[in-house]
């Protein structure tokens, strides 16, 4: 792989210069990537893409999504997609190929940044390499995970695993999106990782407006999926409920469970309601309306949906993975699949309406504190700018 030739008086930080350093020509590499601002897809990764493109130039190589090879501009950041959609076996190795070799063209760059360490973590770190330039990879998902129960996990695959050692190796820096998933790291790779999650936008959520005190609104937002347990939200309302406490359930989001889970509330008279997708423009409003929200998962990196839901004001209750680990001000954390926990912490709640509240809070202020967008990019800048070990607090 050969890098184009690199002009070095294109580095000149002459009328370029900000607060922050000289502004860097910047790749992030990513699996899929919004095509407007009510586009769905990764809401976070569009809003840091865009925030990073106020200081920087930065150009987005997108794999998988959307469905299209025509180049577009969003909000000041140019995409690149390659139009990958489902593309497995042989053929997904020539498209790594293809993204590398786009990335060499678009260049040259001073940052290349695979977000999700597998298949645009080997993307970024060896077009990364071959310009020269400072290489971050990211774990966003589920690359570490092997939950065969499931079945879920990067860790199940047969390339997968390959492909993130790979991208490990040649990174200058690694990040992950809570503690919690710091500490699944190996050992060898915790020494160049930083805790770096992405941020939550607080211009884009409203003050929570507050309901009638009974009964408590309990809301799940996530996508449908085996590893994000929705399951666990009603079996858990229907103890609750034989304790003679009604919940007030609403479960947004859609997926292959959905069917499935209409069934469950049905047969355990829990009365849900199912919002289905909603457009993320409009998930604010949904998230106002809730006392507690509620993360079931097995496996979260991060869980995005759960802080996006907290800096309205919802108290937060959940399974003991991603940020909501180290979460100070979570109401409290259950062990995944532990369905009896959960139904006890989701009484505590409802019998005592004033900590609830008082909890939410104090996530709200601790969201904005931790996540905020100024605190995110700032500690983007410093790892690209730290010359040697990063900061893993």
């Amino acid at each position: 792989m050969t890098a184009p030739h690199r002009d070095s008086s294109s580095t000149s930080t002459s009328g370029d210069d900000h607060v922050g350093g000289r502004r860097l020509r910047v790749c992030l590499v990513v699996p899929g990537f919004s095509t407007s601002a009510g586009d769905g897809c990764i809401p976070a990764l569009r809003a840091f893409a865009v925030g990073l493109g106020r200081t920087h130039d930065v150009t987005v190589i997108s794999l998988r999504y959307p469905h299209t090879r025509t180049p577009y501009d969003l909000d000041g950041v140019r995409v690149l997609p390659l139009g990958g959609a489902f593309v497995t076996g042989p053929r997904r190795m020539r498209l790594l190929a293809t993204a590398a070799a786009t990335v060499l063209r678009a260049g040259p760059f001073d940052v290349v940044h695979g977000l999700w360490a597998d298949e645009p973590g080997v993307v970024a770190a060896l077009a990364g390499r071959a310009l020269g330039a400072k290489t971050l990879v990211s774990f966003m998902g589920g690359e570490l995970a092997a939950l065969p129960a499931i079945p879920y996990g990067g860790a199940r695959e047969r390339l997968g695993p390959q492909l993130v050692r790979t991208a490990v190796g040649l990174a200058d820096r690694i990040t992950v999106g809570s503690p919690w998933l710091q500490g699944r790291l190996p050992e060898p790779w915790r020494a160049k990782s930083s805790v770096l999650g992405l941020a939550v936008h607080g211009a884009q959520l409203r003050g929570r407006q507050r309901e009638p005190a009974a009964p408590l609104r309990v809301g799940l937002v996530a996508s449908l999926l085996p590893v994000k347990a929705p399951g666990l939200l009603i079996a858990a309302a229907a103890l609750v409920a034989r304790r003679g406490v009604p919940l007030d359930v609403r479960i947004i989001g859609d997926g292959p469970l959905a069917e499935r889970l209409t069934d469950q509330a049905r047969r355990l008279r829990v009365p849900v309601c199912f919002t289905g997708a909603v457009p993320f423009v409009q998930l604010n409003a949904e998230l106002c309306g809730l006392d507690v929200v509620v993360q079931t998962s097995w496996w979260e990196s991060q869980g995005m949906a759960v802080l996006e839901a907290a800096a309205t004001g919802c108290a937060v209750i959940g399974t003991d993975v991603g940020a909501l680990a180290s979460l100070d001000s979570a109401l409290a954390r259950t062990p995944p699949g532990d369905v009896s926990a959960l139904a006890d912490a989701l009484l505590r709640a409802a019998g005592d309406r004033a900590g609830t509240h008082a909890a939410g809070r104090a996530a709200a202020v601790e969201v904005a504190r931790v996540y905020s967008v100024d605190r995110h990019l700032a500690r983007w800048r410093a790892l690209v700018d730290a010359p040697g070990r990063p900061n893993t607090d």
